[in-house]
């Protein structure tokens, strides 16, 4: 017997405009059965189409031994009050922003900030990897929709519609305590320097801010949200899909990380020969009783909720004051020397403006 079964995002908080998100995709399963084909649908946020997903899940990688902030002005900005850029005066958010309430609600609660908005219009600002890693993200936007701007492309806040990421990029840590992190890239231009699957040095240019557009940098006013994350994007135990059926729900975790392949666990059971997710189909395996799916198949889950790359949320728990972190760790007394990319195109909006 065959049934068709869903698999579901847990809900959370996406980084504008806080708002529920429940992507679905569906997978057909064989209960008690022998293994058949599967089913999916692609539509997830920020999905990058312009270069394939690599096939290695890097797991060994160097450690990040020397750090520096993302922008050369990070430690200045976040202690200042008022700032000025092109006759433009406005007032900083303390530390960034890090922890304070934010306007927006999810089910009646407040949410708060999740990392250090600086850089405010600075458009085309280099933004740099403040330590070496691997690039487990390197995203676009999300594709405009026919109720945007057609002047800016961009959706009014007021309205409660959706402002995203834009481009970013989240890269993953090892630190020489053993400990691992991620820290987060927010609303970049479209000439993002790095891949997913790349490693990565202290002080690389890895983008630019981007120009205030949903197509750019996800309809923000300019600046650079970053972010510092505890733990490694996929880490062992995690919840990948929340997998949905008739009877009721159960979830695919993960319980090992490996380059080639990921060790997961599903439901008892159920037989699935394999899952297509954002357009690709990943082949599910049983070797000695255990699972396993393509460690590749990381890439297409990397935004997903339950790996919790968000800029708001209910609570800071899962998360570092970015500012603190990075003193902690010498970026503001022994940096990293900065390394600027020879030649970087300018940022542009549909109006043509850089600002």
């Amino acid at each position: 017997m065959t049934v068709l079964l869903r698999q579901e995002r847990p809900k959370c908080e996406t980084s504008g405009p806080a708002a529920t998100v429940l992507i679905a995709v569906f997978v057909r399963v064989a209960l008690l059965s022998g293994p058949i084909g599967a089913l999916g649908a692609d539509g997830e946020a920020g999905f990058d189409r312009e270069t394939p997903f690599p096939a290695k899940y890097l797991i060994d990688y160097p450690a990040a031994e020397q750090f520096c902030p993302p922008l050369e002005t990070f430690f200045e900005e976040v202690v200042q009050t008022v700032g000025e850029v092109r006759g433009r005066r406005f007032t900083h958010q303390p530390n960034g922003g890090y922890g304070l309430p934010v306007v927006q609600q999810v089910e009646g609660k407040n949410l708060l900030h999740l990392g250090a908005d600086v850089g405010w219009y600075r458009v085309n600002a280099p933004v740099y990897a403040v330590a070496a890693g691997v690039v487990r993200l390197s995203r676009g936007p999300i594709p405009p929709i026919a109720s945007e701007s057609k002047s800016t492309g961009e959706r009014s806040r007021a309205s409660g519609a959706r402002v995203s990421w834009g481009n970013y990029i989240v890269l993953e840590h090892r630190l020489l305590t053993g400990e691992y992190v991620t820290t987060v890239y927010g609303h970049l231009g479209a000439n993002r320097l790095v891949k997913a699957g790349q490693i990565v040095q202290a002080g690389r240019q890895i983008g630019a801010i981007g120009a205030k557009n949903v197509s750019i940098n996800g309809g923000y006013n300019p600046h650079l949200h970053f972010g510092v994350r505890q733990g490694r994007l996929a880490e062992n135990g995690c919840t990948l899909l929340l997998l949905r059926w008739p009877d009721g729900t159960a979830p695919l975790k993960l319980l090992q990380v490996g380059e080639d392949e990921i060790e997961v666990e599903l439901p008892e059971g159920i037989k699935i020969r394999d899952i297509e997710v954002a357009g690709r189909k990943f082949p599910i395996s049983v070797r000695e009783g255990k699972t396993f799916a393509p460690a590749a198949m990381l890439w297409t889950l990397g935004g997903r909720a339950g790996f919790n790359i968000v800029g708001y949320g209910l609570t800071t728990e899962g998360w570092t004051d970015p500012v603190a972190f990075l003193r902690q760790m010498g970026a503001a007394s022994n940096p990293a020397p900065f390394v600027r990319a020879k030649a970087v195109p300018r940022t542009r909006g549909k109006t043509g403006n850089l600002d």
